[in-house]
């Protein structure tokens, strides 16, 4: 066996000559696989494993390579190679190994058709629909796992799969619904009731105001806040599992969610409140107290924890103000509403908001109001309309009542 690599498109690719001769061309068979990176050194580390488990016998035959080894082995190497969190990671293993390999596991990889996919989108639909309620499958879940069966199939090499079957695979359609916000007046509603939870008053004050996510608030630490120059900047996210707060802390999924945030007179006001308050705490707890430098922590220091500060805390806030519940996540959709409202630019609210992408935001911008869409066309109809705003009022009083004494 020997090896050597070859850059194709963005990645290094391995090229394995395998020393077998395939009967019908009288050639030396050659594998090669991709290794989804830029680094030539990532790579050739890669190359040396590849190299040493084939030696020992480790590297499947790709006639006989089940789909159940080959997505159990993208969860382990590929996943982590491309840098994906512990909590997504999870989160694919978990759909893939409860309603993925249970159905078409057993398929060989080489055989693996579209129509296997199809198939099993359809059994997954029935399931939905047979037992919808809390916890069920949902067609979003069904085109999470369409998409995870995309990139593993896609990272196949080219002697194990020659196309990729998820590209022809019927796909449920994902009818997603409205994403939620609070209105201007809920948000009011909404902080008001929130000071009778005065340890995390500042929080809610900072998901309104800044857009940050939950993870990225819960890992927020006072080094990286600054209130003389009232800005704050985003480096981690706290993950939503146990453990020490170092093992928890994570950098956010994308470059653009590492940014600098300023702070408004709400926000810097919150803050120092919820430092003071935050001090007191630690002399109180004395010994007990873990200082993981956390601007949201618990009322002993270590990271909060997520189900508990959602049901116990965030809930009955919306309890108080007697107004409709919503997701955490969407009080990142309120504050984009009040970014629009406040006619501040797409451009600006996607680095606030910390989006890689501009048609992130634009999504976010267009779940808001009908009452914006109606006064624009308003705005419109009058740039439209000659004379002056008053004449038009009453042009169009005029219009009204005749419509009216038509109809009657």
């Amino acid at each position: 066996m020997r090896g050597h690599l070859r850059r194709r498109g963005r990645y290094w690719s391995i090229v394995l000559h395998t020393r077998d001769v395939n009967v019908k061309t009288g050639r030396e068979e050659v594998r090669w696989i991709s290794t989804h990176t830029e680094d030539k050194r990532a790579a050739e580390r890669q190359l040396r494993r590849v190299l040493d488990e084939y030696e020992a016998g480790a590297l499947p035959d790709p006639s006989k390579l089940t789909v159940a080894e080959y997505l159990r082995r993208w969860l382990a190497e590929d996943c982590e190679l491309k840098g994906i969190r512990g909590t997504t990671k999870r989160q694919y293993r978990n759909l893939v190994e409860k309603h993925v390999i249970p159905r078409i596991g057993q398929v060989k990889l080489q055989r693996l058709q579209p129509q296997h996919l199809t198939s099993l989108y359809a059994a997954l639909l029935e399931r939905e629909k047979e037992t919808r309620g809390p916890g069920t499958l949902s067609r979003r879940t069904i085109n999470l796992i369409h998409s995870i069966l995309h990139a593993a199939l896609a990272a196949a090499p080219d002697d194990l799969l020659p196309a990729n079957p998820a590209d022809k695979a019927v796909v449920p359609k994902d009818k997603r619904k409205k994403a939620s916000f609070l209105s201007l007046e809920q948000a009011r509603a909404f902080l008001a009731a929130a000071e009778k939870d005065a340890w995390y008053y500042a929080l809610y004050v900072l998901a309104i105001e800044t857009g940050l996510r939950i993870g990225e608030l819960l890992g927020l630490q006072w080094r990286d806040v600054n209130l003389d120059e009232r800005t704050l900047r985003v480096r981690h996210t706290l993950e939503h599992r146990s453990g020490t707060a170092e093992e928890r802390l994570q950098d956010p999924k994308s470059e653009a969610g590492q940014r600098p945030v300023a702070l408004g007179d709400l926000s810097i006001a919150a803050l120092k409140a919820h430092r003071k308050a935050q001090l007191e705490a630690r002399v109180q707890a004395g010994p007990l107290w873990e200082d993981n430098d956390l601007v949201f922590p618990n009322r002993e220091g270590r990271p909060t924890n997520y189900s508990n500060w959602r049901s116990r805390h965030y809930a009955k806030v919306f309890e108080r103000a007697g107004i409709p519940y919503v997701k955490p996540h969407e009080l990142r959709h309120t504050s984009a509403s009040m970014l629009l409202l406040s006619n501040v630019h797409p451009r600006v609210a996607q680095e606030r908001l910390g989006h890689s992408d501009i048609r992130v935001t634009m999504n976010l911008y267009s779940h808001v109001s009908a009452n914006l869409q109606r006064d624009a066309a308003n705005k419109v109809g009058e740039m439209l309309s000659p004379g002056t705003s008053e004449e038009r009022r009453s042009t169009a009083r005029r219009v009204g009542r005749r419509r009216k004494r038509n109809r009657g």
